[in-house]
């Protein structure tokens, strides 16, 4: 663009640059500029020629302008995932758990973002200080989670729910008859029932060094988030899994996977002798199971331990190339995807059968979690905790320990849509 006179850059701050400000930000960002611009027009005094007085009055507008703060003035606080939930912990302890100081603390720290979702938050239980990590935040865990973890990685429906939820569900459809002429027709009727997701409590009772809560930095966050969401992730996963329910000691644990199945009479025997020919039968035979069940396989996926994962992997067929590796290699089998974790145990005993584990065939468009909304967190250097049957105090260890509490619950809408072979030795 030439040169321009104080008419034209007014024109054309009036036709381009203003429709483009309201567009993005609105009348407000754009009404302030404006009245920079008008400033800037005032008629120049002095002895100043035309053309410098323009000249002049054309570095005053930009100048003007460049001072006025919009929306893309302030920084964006990059953070990795979960580093916002760390931040907000340390805040947490730093405040004694009064969200007010802790929201205070994020803002001089440079998470203002952070520290606004504070100050709405709540006391979660006033007796003990706990506080609750807002909901933008606690959603941020949720998900990593589900990518750390394989059954909220397989994609099951996944609600947030603020307590006790009915879910319904149709036991039983109408039936349709043939008829001939005048006689009355057979009559049927539809029957309803629920499955309840109902709020178990995950605790995590984590020490950790005070060290990282007197130094404000990501890498301090990242410790913090890691260390609990290692506890977290592997004890949920094994509820979500193979939890019957009720632990031992009478706590209420999400219903896993494998109680489902098992509860509904799904469970099913390998052959006895491993090879491809019978592994082949025995894999067509889980999917049969779900298919005569009329489970209209939405999202099959399939769960199994990483020895099973090994054998399927390098079987080869009598040609000798490998009979499954192509495909699993991009994640699916049989069309499928697949996830292994080691929560599957290989040293079951099934029967007089010694070393076995399991396979699980799920269609996770019937498997459905509920979350709460928030985390609850409690920060004590005060503490005591038992570590391998030895109570230790935090305060002369120089620590903090940090008290996660989650709740959540999982049920299978339809038990038809998981089967499981419970004598898996393929190795």
């Amino acid at each position: 663009m030439g040169a321009m006179t104080l008419e034209q850059l007014n024109a054309h701050v009036k036709e381009q640059i203003l429709p483009v400000l309201k567009g993005e930000f609105g009348d407000k960002i754009a009404d302030i500029v404006k009245a920079s611009v008008a400033d800037a027009l005032k008629p120049v005094h002095g002895d100043l020629g035309k053309a410098q007085a323009e000249q002049q009055a054309i570095q005053e507008i930009l100048k003007a302008m460049g001072k006025e703060r919009s929306p893309l003035s302030t920084p964006v606080r990059v953070r990795a995932k979960g580093e916002a939930f760390g931040a907000c912990v340390r805040a947490a302890y730093k405040a004694k758990n009064d969200p007010t100081r802790a929201a205070k603390y994020l803002h001089d720290e440079g998470n203002g973002d952070l520290g606004d979702l504070m100050k709405s938050m709540t006391a979660g239980d006033p007796e003990t200080g706990g506080v609750l990590i807002p909901q933008a935040v606690s959603a941020e865990v949720i998900d990593l989670l589900r990518a750390a973890v394989v059954v909220r990685a397989l994609g099951p429906q996944q609600l947030t729910i603020q307590a006790n939820f009915r879910l319904p569900k149709k036991t039983q459809g109408t039936n349709s008859y043939y008829v001939g002429e005048g006689q009355a027709a057979t009559t049927s009727a539809v029957k309803t029932g629920s499955v309840l997701l109902s709020f178990k409590k995950l605790v995590t009772v984590v020490p950790s060094s005070n060290d990282l809560f007197r130094y404000s930095s990501p890498g301090a966050d990242a410790i913090i988030r890691d260390d609990i969401m290692d506890s977290m992730r592997v004890r949920e996963d094994q509820a979500f899994l193979r939890d019957t329910g009720v632990t031992a000691g009478g706590a209420s644990t999400p219903k896993g996977l494998r109680q489902w199945a098992l509860d509904a009479g799904n469970n099913m025997a390998v052959t006895v002798t491993p090879t491809l020919a019978t592994v082949t039968t025995d894999l067509g035979r889980i999917i049969l199971k779900l298919v005569e069940g009329n489970v209209p396989m939405t999202r099959p996926a399939w769960i199994m331990a990483p020895k099973t994962w090994n054998y399927l992997m390098t079987v080869r067929t009598t040609n000798g190339p490998y009979a499954f590796r192509d495909e699993m290699s991009r994640g699916t089998l049989w069309g499928w995807p697949f996830r292994y974790t080691t929560t599957i145990p290989t040293n079951l005993t099934v029967g007089a059968l010694t070393s076995r584990s399991e396979l699980y065939l799920v269609d996770m468009a019937d498997v459905v979690i509920g979350d709460s909304e928030s985390l609850i967190i409690d920060a004590s250097g005060e503490a005591a905790y038992e570590e391998g049957g030895t109570v230790k105090s935090a305060f002369h260890r120089d620590e903090t320990v940090i008290r996660a509490i989650q709740e959540h619950d999982l049920v299978v809408r339809r038990t038809e849509s998981i089967a499981y072979f419970e004598d898996v030795n393929w190795a």
